[in-house]
């Protein structure tokens, strides 16, 4: 709605043409001569992108402005939910407009790292942040589970929430038994016959002397028997039983 025009049909015209629209419209009601006129779009609410899965707010969200990268958008959805795991999915509708470590053609998913997403740490860490644009998809994975077994308290499955770690998972599950050993093994899976070990030193992380290890969906936690404490343990145990 325009002063001395009133209100003016713009859909289906593109900003040139809605320009000089403008423009005869003000030269034929009398109130320019020659009339300069500027159309800019302020937000394409036409252009969304689709953020879906564990979110506060799943839904289709305009892309607003130029710039919107995809942090941008889960933090739109109202962020990540209570179940939600660290692995987004985010399906370009076209090419990515910045190289990721992971390349892609459209249409492909890209399987990125959620907390690395949202609190980065690096200047690497905007590599995984790719601008989005109409059309894009980008969903969060639940939490899923991680197993712990071995020498534990509560052997089991347990849910996999975006802060577990090695360390909590043992935790969560009643802690290390006697006998178990002081190094924990994770597997991870990485395809259909692929896996990778990790090796954590539960006790190097307890005295802060080296990192504990985030888990994901599908990993799986296991705890061995300690050589030098197996012996004493059975006799305990026999000890009990008498």
């Amino acid at each position: 709605v325009l002063p001395l025009l009133g209100a003016i049909p713009v859909a289906g015209l593109t900003p040139p043409l809605h320009e000089a629209d403008l423009a005869q419209r003000l030269q034929r009601g009398g109130i320019l001569r020659s009339p300069q006129v500027s159309v800019l779009v302020a937000e394409y609410r036409s252009q969304v992108v689709a953020v879906v899965g564990s979110v506060e707010r799943p839904g289709l969200y305009p892309v607003t402005r130029a710039g919107l990268t995809l942090a941008d958008m889960v933090l739109a959805a109202g962020g990540p939910s209570k179940d939600a795991g660290r692995v987004v999915v985010f399906v370009p509708a076209t090419a990515p407009t910045r190289p990721s470590l992971t390349p892609a053609p459209a249409g492909a998913a890209i399987q990125l790292d959620l907390e690395t997403l949202l609190h980065p740490t690096d200047a690497r860490a905007a590599v995984w942040n790719p601008l989005v644009r109409a059309g894009d998809l980008v969903s969060l994975a639940p939490a899923g589970n991680v197993m712990v077994d071995g020498w534990v308290e509560k052997p089991g499955s347990y849910p996999a929430t975006r802060g577990l770690t090695v360390t909590g998972a043992v935790a969560a599950a009643g802690g290390p038994q006697f006998a178990a050993d002081r190094c924990a093994t994770v597997k991870r899976g990485l395809g259909a016959d692929e896996s990778r070990f990790y090796l954590v030193d539960l006790g190097a992380v307890a005295r802060g002397e080296a990192p504990d290890l985030p888990l994901a969906d599908g990993d799986v936690v296991h705890l061995a028997a300690s050589p030098t404490r197996v012996v004493p343990w059975g006799m305990w145990l026999l000890a009990r039983a008498m």
